[in-house]
């Protein structure tokens, strides 16, 4: 069982994980999201797994209270993959594989925007593979999801509110 000690002043809570199988996992995270929208989920969270949803203020408070593990530092939502699928691939197998060798705890998302891009592109959808890292440095989260390709994380706040930091892989990108 993995503990994880969040704090919500003025109380502490803590979340009872446990160690879950990549099949677990995939079959959890469908159980908890039986229509593909845009969320995140742990499925290490006894008993099935936790779904959150960033578009609710209160899912974003859940999420950073069960992440939350040390009050200098903010949990930061960085993605491993880029997987630009509806569909679950290997790439996402072995992205959580790594992240359990880490120490650290895979979960799954889902992300599709509806709007079309200014060139009137629909961006594809993404169901990645993720991880947080609690971090006192903004800049050492950047670099991580830089390494990993990523173009965005997000930045867990205490009063619920989320920041999704744009990563600049290059000047072309400013």
């Amino acid at each position: 069982m993995i503990g994880v000690n969040t704090f919500c002043a003025p109380i502490v809570t803590m979340v009872n994980r446990q160690p879950v199988s990549y099949a677990e996992a995939v079959r959890r995270y469908r159980e908890l999201v039986p229509v593909d929208q845009p969320n995140t989920v742990d499925p290490a969270v006894k008993p099935r797994g936790k779904r959150y949803d960033f578009d609710d203020e209160r899912s974003r408070r859940e999420f950073f209270e069960d992440n939350f593990q040390n009050e200098d530092e903010l949990p930061y939502l960085i993605g491993a993959t880029n997987n630009k699928s509806w569909k679950f691939k290997d790439v996402n197998e072995v992205a959580f594989n790594i992240i359990r060798i880490f120490g650290k705890n895979p979960m799954f998302g889902f992300w599709h925007e509806d709007n079309p891009m200014p060139d009137g592109r629909i961006l594809p959808p993404c169901k990645d593979t993720s991880f947080v890292k609690s971090t006192a440095d903004e800049e050492e989260a950047k670099r991580m999801a830089k390494v990993l390709g990523q173009t965005e994380i997000v930045k867990c706040q205490p009063n619920s509110k989320f920041d999704f930091i744009k990563i600049i892989k290059s000047l072309g990108d400013a």
